[in-house]
């Protein structure tokens, strides 16, 4: 890939699309990029130049929009590529993406629908998106070309007529609106790649009381979910901590979900309430006592929710975890690589 030219045009290197700002040239080894549809993220300079190809895999470039789309963050630093770990930043692996993805179409439209009620201010708002983000929140599943424009343009159309069709949303009455999505099922245009590019263009919709109730449903009951909220202390002194729980719910097949990672507008206690409604299981860590920890684990149990409690085994021995959870089964590690791999063991045996 060129790299220079990439930047020059401020392409958005996963997504295609256009750049919020020029990218900028950090540490002499990596870029960090502002994309309207895929948030804040780095890529490692290596990782650019040989296409996205890295040793322990290659990330799928439509999967890896979606992925960054639905999981923008903040506080952490996203990064693409292999490096040393580093204070302030989480390299995102292929394997913890194509854990996210959805595999079915059911899959797809539940995780749309929960996409677009999180973005609801309250039931009746109408939600408004460019063609750009769309793309990525609607799975389209190949990388925009000249080739493959009429694939990525019928994908658009089957998608807005099934939402439609099956009653989950409502067009608002709007010229331009109603003008784009006739264009998608009917005409080839080139989406991405030009200076007049359709990625400005927006579709305007509202939920329908069906949409809300299946996304109400979804968050009582999804046994297909792959999100694992994660409660624990946040200090930094816990990072190690932190990042081998990670990888042993990545190695497990699952999305970890840290609350101080994810970017939102939402007052911080319902957006913890909804996350957890939202979630297939919850870890707490209790290593390092956190009443906030404690609290969410509370909420997850009243919602019937199971729980994976985790201490290390120094502190389990010295000081005990409260006596709510110490008669409960708890997972007790040495070390960190004890952690990632007893908890990966301890989500698939609770799966299986």
């Amino acid at each position: 890939m060129d790299v220079e030219s990439l930047i020059n045009r401020q392409i958005c290197p996963v997504c295609k699309g256009k750049l919020a700002c020029k990218a900028e040239w950090r540490r002499n080894w990596s870029y960090r990029f502002d994309c309207k549809s895929c948030g804040k993220f780095g890529i490692t300079r290596t990782l650019l130049e040989e296409d996205f190809k890295i040793t322990s895999g290659c990330y799928n470039l439509p999967h890896l929009a979606s992925f960054l789309c639905y999981n923008q963050s903040k506080g952490l630093t996203r990064m693409l590529g292999e490096a040393a770990p580093q204070e302030g930043v989480r390299f995102i692996s292929f394997e913890e993406v194509e854990n996210w993805y959805p595999k079915t179409f059911s899959e797809k439209i539940d995780s749309i629908l929960n996409f677009f009620g999180r973005d609801s201010k309250n039931i009746g708002h109408r939600l408004c998106y460019d063609l750009g983000v769309l793309k990525q929140i609607l799975f389209i599943e190949d990388e925009p070309n000249e080739e493959n424009e009429e694939g990525i343009i019928r994908q658009f159309a089957y998608w807005f007529d099934y939402l439609l069709t099956e009653g989950l949303i409502v067009e608002e009455i709007n010229e331009r609106t109603s003008a784009i999505v006739q264009e998608l099922r009917t005409l080839p245009f080139s989406l991405f790649g030009s200076e007049e590019t359709l990625s400005d263009e927006v579709i305007q919709f509202v939920l329908t009381p069906k949409a809300w109730e299946r996304i109400y449903s979804i968050q009582k009951t999804d046994d297909n979910n792959k999100d694992v909220f994660v409660s624990m202390s946040f200090d930094k002194k816990n990072n190690p901590t932190r990042e081998a729980i990670r990888q042993g719910i990545v190695k497990a097949g699952f999305s970890p979900e840290f609350l101080d990672e994810i970017i939102h507008n939402e007052q911080i206690v319902p957006k913890m309430f909804r996350l957890i409604r939202e979630c297939r299981f919850l870890i707490l860590e209790v290593s390092d006592p956190n009443y906030g920890a404690y609290y969410e684990a509370g909420y997850a149990t009243g919602l019937g929710k199971e729980i994976i409690i985790c201490c290390s085994e120094e502190v389990f021995h010295t000081e005990s975890p409260h006596f709510d959870i110490a008669q409960k089964q708890i997972l007790i590690w040495k070390d960190y690589e004890d952690l990632t791999k007893k908890l990966s063991e301890w989500i698939r045996a609770l799966i299986d």
